[in-house]
């Protein structure tokens, strides 16, 4: 006879691994570059797509954040860092948003 209950493979435990861990307080989170991987109950070890893990936690100000990764029920957590942008990297933003908007044309009617 078998003590085991089911024959059903799980995940027993997760880990994430090359992700970004310093972000400037004008990023968001991203799991790109990340790499998942699940411990299976019989042990064996199986690469996870990151767009298949829920990641979230992240709080774009400064201070250090903890990150949990879910996949099928299971959990893991890391830390991430947020500092405070440079000026130069404000001024950057600030650039790309005027040049995401475009040309703007006002035109103006006056009431008789």
């Amino acid at each position: 006879s078998s003590d085991v209950c089911s024959s059903d493979l799980y995940v027993k435990s997760l880990k994430v691994t090359d992700y970004k861990d310093t972000y400037t307080n004008l990023e968001t989170f991203t799991s790109e570059g990340a790499s998942v991987t699940a411990t299976m109950s019989d042990g064996t070890e199986k690469d996870i797509p990151v767009e298949d893990v829920d990641f979230s936690g992240y709080i774009n100000a400064i201070g250090t954040w903890t990150i949990t990764a879910t996949y099928k029920g299971c959990m893991t957590s890391f830390s991430v860092k947020v500092t405070r942008a440079t000026d130069e990297q404000y001024a950057q933003a600030a650039d790309d948003l005027i040049n995401a908007i475009g040309t703007v044309s006002v035109n103006s009617r006056s009431e008789e």
